[in-house]
């Protein structure tokens, strides 16, 4: 059985997703059009917003390091036009405020709840370790220690994600899992790759599938791999012209799927 529990919607088009902590997802949404990007953050148990259309002072042109501890670590870009990141801002998602922010250096990694930062010189760089909290300047780092860093704690709590794979006919599958996607193809319901995620009996599975104006519709089903029946049958994209790929995740027993690129629904899967 899968329930819905709710669903998040603010018209705006939905940018990433990132793991904030065990409890909370942060949202990134961008308007291109206006130049202006927000941060959400939001309970995944009850979808309550703890963050809400959230900005910093710079509309644009900033983005998101990492989450730790309940702190978000933003960055700013060297030039509108470059990737090349600048400025560490840690921003406390509890208080909703900003902790700290160092305009000279820019973020590497978190390591023992420690943020790795770099400035960059002519030839190579130099690295320092900051206070997580204050952003106080704790040591300088010699290129011995930064190789003995590990980045893994960059990883946001990925663990309890489970995010779709691309199906070919070498992955290792039930074979119920693989007659349900071969007969799908033979009946020309699905339109290039097809992206699945098998949690014990059921088969979550998105693919885009043509419409009789020549355009496409994307498509997620919730199988019951011993069945076969479908227990849950949703259009996320209507009427669009170009593949769109990362529709659904996991979070241990809850399912997440965008529509239309804009709204994030919530399911419990029981």
């Amino acid at each position: 059985m899968i329930k819905k529990l709710y669903s998040f919607n603010n018209n705006r088009e939905i940018w990433r997703i990132i793991p904030a902590g065990e409890e909370n997802l942060l949202i990134e949404e961008r308007n291109k059009k206006t130049k202006e990007v927000y941060f959400n953050c939001l309970n995944i148990n009850s979808g309550k917003k703890i963050l809400n259309g959230f900005q910093l002072s710079e509309k644009f042109w900033v983005g998101v390091e990492a989450v730790h501890n309940d702190i978000i670590f933003f960055h700013k870009f060297l030039k509108p036009d470059l990737p090349t990141h600048k400025s560490i801002i840690a921003f406390d998602i509890k208080k909703k405020s900003v902790l700290w922010e160092n305009t000279d250096l820019s973020f590497y990694s978190i390591s023992d709840n420690s943020v790795i930062a770099y400035k960059s010189l002519f030839e190579g760089r130099e690295y320092y370790k900051l206070n997580l909290n204050t952003g106080e300047l704790l040591k300088e780092l010699k290129d011995i220690q930064i190789e003995t860093i590990s980045t893994g704690s960059n990883k946001n709590e990925l663990e309890e994600f489970t995010f779709s794979s691309i199906y070919t006919d070498e992955i290792e599958l039930k074979e119920a899992v693989k007659k349900y996607i071969k007969k799908a193809k033979e009946e020309k319901v699905v339109v290039g790759k097809v992206e699945f995620i098998v949690q014990k009996s059921i088969l979550f599975i998105s693919f885009h599938s043509p419409t009789k104006s020549g355009k496409l519709n994307k498509i997620f089903n919730a199988v019951d791999i011993v069945t076969g029946k479908i227990i849950l049958n949703k259009i996320i994209n209507y009427n669009i012209e170009v593949f769109i790929p990362d529709s659904f995740f996991l979070i241990k027993n809850l399912l997440f799927v965008i529509f239309e690129e804009k709204k994030l629904e919530c399911y419990k899967i029981q």
